[in-house]
């Protein structure tokens, strides 16, 4: 005989997550979300088989869209590589990091611990560590505007 199930009351959600597919299977969700699936990309078998008997006009409307499409994407993954290399890869906090890690190896204590005494012993690296941070920081901002308005 199967359990009643228990019924939740005077619950109050701080938040409610709507994910594809849950991690527990074995569970039966009360609440769910469902969307239109993405449409996958047609395979090149299919293309080919649906193209086969295609006028030459057809043909060049498809390559033109594919080439659109093609040109599209690379033009998407340059911007990206080129926006992970100058905000992602750079570390806004490595005049810190940098400091933190040579007062550790100078007083040999663990990372965490080194950076509480550095604030409370040595104001001034903690004084120049945000300092380059933040002339790096500007320095990047400052070569961002000229990459895109190209000053």
């Amino acid at each position: 005989m199967a359990r009643k199930p228990t019924r939740l009351k005077k619950l109050r959600l701080m938040e409610l997550s709507l994910v594809h597919a849950g991690a527990n299977q074995h569970s039966s969700i009360g609440i769910y979300k469902a969307a239109e699936p993405e449409p996958a990309p047609m395979d090149i078998s299919k293309m080919a088989e649906v193209l086969k008997d295609a006028t030459p006009e057809v043909l060049a409307i498809v390559k033109s869209q594919i080439d659109s499409q093609n040109k599209w994407l690379e033009e998407f993954r340059k911007q990206n590589d080129e926006r992970n290399t100058t905000m992602t890869n750079t570390d806004p906090n490595a005049a810190w990091h940098a400091a933190v890690a040579a007062y550790a190896e100078k007083h040999d204590l663990p990372l965490d611990r080194a950076g509480v005494e550095l604030v409370k012993n040595r104001p001034d690296i903690v004084a120049a560590a945000h300092a380059e941070g933040e002339k790096v920081h500007r320095q990047r901002q400052i070569d961002e505007r000229r990459r895109i308005y190209g000053e």
